[in-house]
Formats: structure tokens, C-alpha cells, sequence
């Protein structure tokens, strides 16, 4: 895959699959959001405007991408604006879909959460963060059933959150002093929260009462990066392009054909 195939001209920040693979979306350091055909690797659209985080709802009709403190709600089909969330203070630093795609979740340096109506465009929630040590609060991930929000708060420190009653509903440290880079629910109850820490060593925490535990950690690789729904190829950024590797063996995917083949298969 060359320059020409999955090419941004700056450094890729995010990468994101549509539920069906059959998109790649990616933000660079542009601060443009560029969606590509992942068998391809064909640019398919490119927003006029600076957009960040572009995620993909749930039915892969729409895409939601954050502009400052603002949220467009934006129409695959058509590259229209169709809803816009505008309730926050500052930059928004994460957002999500919760499971079904009636429900978006932002986070923001103003130090809140938001829960959206995405249908109505309505704010249905917003929790209040408190302080925040040291860091941008970008490091974040939600449960499967969309009810846990867990935000890394400062050095050491992850808070969970429900995001049904909007009451914090545990908060977990590291055995020793360390950032936690990133993090995932997992489990088959998605009852166990994964950090990844600086050395990109696993920790597990045990949600229900914050006790480090044993885990099997999901795929990771260093970097921005994004597993296909399948599992079986990861994109991920190599400078100011993305490359598709076989998941499996580790190797660049060669071409097109071959990325069909495995979609298909």
C-alpha cells in the first residue's frame, strides 16, 4: 500500500472501521477527516471543514465528528450535516456511540460528559468531572451496553461512571505510579476494564469492585490503530499513511485483492 493508497500528507491521530468494514475512517494532523474504501484504499470523501475523531454509528448510515466544542451528525449517503450537538464549553476531547445508536457520548476538556438523544439532537445528561490532574481527558472507553464510561482522571487514577443515573460508580489506581494510555471493556459481560500503561504492559480491573484481577488483553499494537469487525486485518498509522496488516501473521496486506479476499471470506 503505498502513498497513493490511504495517503493523509500528515500524520494520522485516529482510525476508525465502519461496522461492515467495508470503510476506513482517519483523522490527520490537518485536522481534515478522510474516508476511504478499505479494500481499495480509494479516498472516498474528505470533509471541506477541520473535523477530529470521526466514529461511525452503529448502522453505518451515519458518522459523528467533533469541531472544537461542537458535534456534527453527518449523513454517509449524502455528506450532509443532518444534527448538531452544541452544549459544550470547551474541546471536545471523545466521543461515542452507546449500543443501538440512539445514544452519543462526548467528553470535553470543560470537564464533562454528555449523554445526546441522537435522534432529537437533545442533551439528556451531563455529568460534572470535578478536577482533572495533569492531561487531556482523551483517554476513555465505554462498556458494550453503553451504561460505563471509564475516563483516565489524572496520573494513576480511572474513573468509572454511569451514565444511566450520572453517579460515579468506581474509581481504580494502578498498583504503582504510571499512565494508562489506553483501555477496554472485555469479558464476556464486559466486566473487566483492560489498561494499557506506558510500557504497553496489561492491567485488569475487576469493575464491580475496582480489585485488580486476571485477564486475557485484547489485540494491541502501538500507536493509532483499528481492528476490522472481523478481527482479522488491523489499520493502523504509519506516519502520513495507513497500513493494513494480517492480524494473524503480522504482514502488510499487499493489495486490494488480497483484503477482499479476507472480507469475504
Amino acid at each position: 500500500l503505498g502513498s497513493e493508497r490511504f495517503g493523509h500528507g500528515n500524520y494520522v491521530r485516529h482510525i476508525a472501521y465502519s461496522p461492515d468494514g467495508k470503510m476506513i475512517a482517519s483523522w490527520g494532523g490537518d485536522f481534515r477527516c478522510r474516508f476511504w474504501d478499505a479494500s481499495s484504499g480509494r479516498l472516498i470523501w474528505s470533509t471541506p471543514s477541520p473535523y477530529r475523531m470521526p466514529v461511525f454509528s452503529p448502522d453505518g448510515r451515519h458518522v459523528a465528528m467533533s469541531s472544537g466544542a461542537h458535534i456534527s451528525l453527518v449523513s454517509l449517503e449524502t455528506g450532509r450535516e443532518v444534527r448538531s450537538f452544541c452544549k459544550h464549553d470547551r474541546e471536545i476531547t471523545w466521543i461515542g456511540f452507546a449500543r443501538g445508536g440512539r445514544r452519543l457520548v462526548s467528553v470535553s476538556n470543560d470537564r464533562t460528559i454528555r449523554v445526546w438523544h441522537v435522534g432529537l439532537g437533545w442533551q439528556l445528561r451531563k455529568i460534572k468531572l470535578g478536577r482533572v490532574w495533569g492531561q487531556s481527558l482523551s483517554t476513555v472507553a465505554m462498556s458494550d451496553d453503553g451504561k460505563l464510561l471509564a475516563v483516565v482522571m489524572g496520573y494513576s487514577s480511572v474513573s468509572l461512571f454511569n451514565l444511566d443515573t450520572g453517579r460515579q460508580a468506581g474509581q481504580f489506581k494502578t498498583p504503582s505510579p504510571a499512565w494508562v494510555y489506553s483501555m477496554a471493556f472485555i469479558g464476556e459481560d464486559g466486566r473487566i476494564l483492560c489498561g494499557r500503561l506506558h510500557d504497553s504492559k496489561a492491567l485488569f480491573w475487576n469493575v464491580r469492585d475496582g480489585h485488580i484481577c486476571e485477564g486475557v488483553a485484547p489485540f494491541y499494537r502501538q500507536g493509532v490503530f483499528a481492528v476490522s469487525p472481523d478481527k482479522r486485518i488491523v489499520a493502523y498509522a504509519e506516519g502520513g499513511r495507513i497500513r493494513l496488516d494480517d492480524c494473524s501473521t503480522g504482514s502488510e496486506l499487499p493489495g486490494g485483492d488480497t483484503v477482499d479476499s479476507l472480507e469475504g471470506a
